[in-house]
């Protein structure tokens, strides 16, 4: 059964926040980010347990993030980081 992610997030990481809307039906995530520059990017992404993979944007400019979700917090890494630095909560 696939953790709860549907609503709004608040994440930091090395690159600034990102604030993130998101739908969930089942496993499957869509909606959309602010990036910290007001910009609004599609996201969409899927749920496996607690396990977490987001692709914020699109073409050649997507951004792959992966962690985990507990509750009302996530732990992301940025596709080819292996460090969890993008930190969430459920606003």
């Amino acid at each position: 059964m696939p953790a709860q992610a549907e609503g709004r997030w608040k994440l930091e990481g090395p690159e600034g926040a990102l604030e993130i809307e998101l739908n969930q039906e089942f496993q499957q995530l869509s909606g959309t980010a602010s990036d910290a520059n007001g910009q609004s990017l599609p996201v969409s992404g899927s749920l496996q347990g607690t396990a977490i993979r987001l692709v914020v944007g699109e073409g050649a400019a997507a951004r792959t993030y992966t962690g985990d979700v507990q509750g009302n917090s996530m732990l992301m890494a940025a596709a080819g980081s292996s460090d969890q630095n993008w930190k969430g909560s459920l606003q």
